[in-house]
């Protein structure tokens, strides 16, 4: 497929021909996302409309991983994939687990703590519960 603003082999790039092809790739993302944002689409659901710079995920991948399968069952009950949580988290938290399914793996040889993420978690929670009892 050839795009039409793209100029002939051979020749420049010229600054109109490249604001032509800026403006096109624009364009076509622009309709990219409404489409994936549109009720009817399959996917709408797995594109929250949240500004991307406020969450970051910066504990480990393994982690999320771990995060992502103790929520499974806490999800469409019980019904969502392992994917579909994993396509939402790598989304809202903007990090790519790669194979979430190896990491999987990883965790369930841990000898001492399996759910060494979800402990933490506990403990954040409590800490966070004593700093509103001591106000």
């Amino acid at each position: 497929m050839r795009i039409a603003c793209l100029p002939d082999e051979g020749t420049a790039m010229t600054r109109h021909s490249l604001n032509r092809l800026g403006n096109t790739i624009r364009t076509e993302l622009y309709i990219i996302k409404l489409k994936l944002s549109h009720p009817g689409n399959e996917y709408h659901q797995l594109l929250p409309d949240i500004p991307l710079k406020l969450l970051r995920w910066t504990a480990s991948k393994v982690a999320q991983v771990e995060l992502m399968y103790a929520l499974r069952k806490c999800i469409n009950h019980g019904k969502a994939t392992i994917k579909e949580i994993a396509v939402c988290l790598q989304y809202i938290f903007q990090v790519d687990l790669g194979n979430y399914y190896d990491r999987l793996d990883n965790i369930n040889l841990r000898q001492k703590e399996p759910a060494k993420f979800l402990h933490t978690l506990i403990d954040n929670l409590y800490e966070e519960l004593e700093k509103v009892n001591r106000k």
